[in-house]
């Protein structure tokens, strides 16, 4: 008969203790780091023309470094990129609304563009370093204008439309498409312009063209080529704060001798957006926000899109606004159309574009869309 031996209570309790003290002894999960190639899409200037958005749009390689903490409570704590330009200038591109297609016109180049409503204007590096040009897009056609005649080391700045008709800003000229558009027409600049950010728009009245300086402005006679500077207003920035970032411009159709523009501080952390109405020689601020404190991707600055009636801002920490005299709603993006990696959201008179993958920090692409071509599927 086989004799039989059992565990009593003191060997029950000595064999959990051995495995409590094997599982302590065992290494735990440690931090975890990880770092991978990204290519990231970063959204300039850009216009609707028809059905259609054009955007300027440049790549970045960034290292992206995730750090990832163990345990219940852990996850991904903290996430870096740094960014490598895989390009020289913007690339032109085209989305189409209805087809929902994407599609690259110029693959490297391009400086700035402008669009009508109907044609949309490209100011571009010429191939193989041959100068500076523009060219008129509508549709598949395009059409390329004359070079452009800068003097030797000059360069262009911006483009903008003037009652309809492209003109060039130089660091040293305003350049005016001729009415044979065969030719240009040279006015030379009271002092050199472009030190800023070269956010430029028009007004819709047309003569001046403004654009970003260091702390503010520069107004720009686009008929004498006088320039006249334009500081922000102290009430834009909380007090001690200085205002030295500008966002973008945009005409301002509610007032047509006025465009508007996004402004702030580009102090780390940047806590107060605004944006100013620019009227000739006048300047006031027509709205402010303080940014949400918690947010880890506040962007120093807004971007602004004009509207009939008021105006859209964006926000990279606290999303949109609708803006209308005091009344600026919060408005959230709920739904986007991904069109070849570009997320478009259709919004009551504007469309915001923003990129699938972007910069940390981006703020959307904020465009007017007066006649609401715009429209959720």
């Amino acid at each position: 008969m086989a004799h039989r031996s059992f565990a009593g209570p003191a060997l029950a309790a000595a064999l959990a203790a051995t495995a409590m003290a094997a599982h302590a002894a065992a290494p735990q999960p440690a931090t975890k780091i990880e770092s991978s190639l990204a290519v990231e899409e970063s959204i300039g200037p850009g216009a609707m023309s028809g059905s259609e958005i054009w955007l300027l749009v440049t790549r970045y390689e960034s290292v992206v470094t995730t750090v990832t903490e163990p345990g219940p409570n852990g996850g991904v704590v903290s996430r870096s990129g740094d960014g490598r330009r895989l390009q020289d200038g913007y690339s032109l591109v085209r989305l189409d609304l209805l087809s929902g297609a994407r599609r690259t016109m110029v693959e490297d180049g391009l400086i700035d563009l402008k669009s009508d409503g109907r044609i949309v204007y490209g100011l571009q590096t010429l191939p193989k370093g041959h100068g500076f040009g523009v060219t008129a897009f509508h549709g598949e056609s395009r059409d390329r204008l004359p070079d452009l005649p800068l003097a030797k080391g000059d360069e262009p700045v911006a483009l903008v439309l003037d009652k309809g008709q492209p003109v060039v800003l130089s660091h040293r000229a305003v350049l005016r498409l001729r009415p044979d558009r065969m030719h240009w027409s040279y006015t030379t600049l009271g002092e050199r312009i472009g030190a800023g950010s070269r956010a430029v728009a028009a007004s819709v009245k047309g003569g001046s063209a403004y654009m970003g300086a260091a702390k503010g402005f520069e107004r720009i006679d686009l008929n004498t080529g006088q320039v006249t500077r334009m500081a922000l207003p102290g009430d834009t920035c909380p007090s001690g704060m200085a205002c030295d970032a500008i966002g973008n411009l945009a005409a301002d159709p509610s007032q047509p001798a006025c465009v508007l523009a996004s402004a702030g501080s580009s102090a780390t952390p940047a806590r107060q957006l605004g944006v100013v109405r620019l009227c000739r020689d006048k300047i006031e601020t027509v709205w402010r926000h303080a940014v949400n404190a918690a947010a880890d991707a506040a962007s120093p600055v807004a971007r602004v899109a004009a509207t009939s009636d008021g105006f859209w801002a964006s926000s990279a920490a606290d999303g949109l606004f609708l803006v209308r005299g005091a009344d600026a709603k919060p408005f959230r993006l709920e739904r986007a159309r991904n069109l070849g990696g570009l997320k478009v959201s259709c919004l009551p008179n504007a469309v915001a574009v923003t990129a699938a993958h972007t910069p940390a920090g981006e703020t959307p692409l904020l465009l007017e869309d007066p006649d609401s071509i715009c429209r959720d599927p």
